[in-house]
């Protein structure tokens, strides 16, 4: 009955699998499933994501009074 053993590996050319740890000593024979990752995404600039941020509904005015209330409330 075959035995499924999962290694990691990856491919260092479109015909050769390196192993990233042994197999086992008595594996003389093996069937190649390959399923591929994905590559990681590249990173976003910050730019970008402050640019898919939708404004805000607040006024410069709801935010200074904001402000000033947090400074009245250090002093108490």
């Amino acid at each position: 009955m075959p035995q499924t053993i999962v290694i990691p590996g990856h491919l260092v050319d479109s015909k050769t699998v390196e192993l990233d740890s042994p197999a086992p000593p008595d594996a003389t024979e093996a069937q190649v499933v390959i399923r591929v990752q994905s590559p990681p995404k590249a990173p976003r600039r910050l730019s970008e994501i402050l640019r898919a941020v939708p404004p805000g509904t607040r006024t410069k005015a709801d935010i200074d009074r904001q402000i000033e209330e947090e400074r009245e409330a250090w002093d108490e």
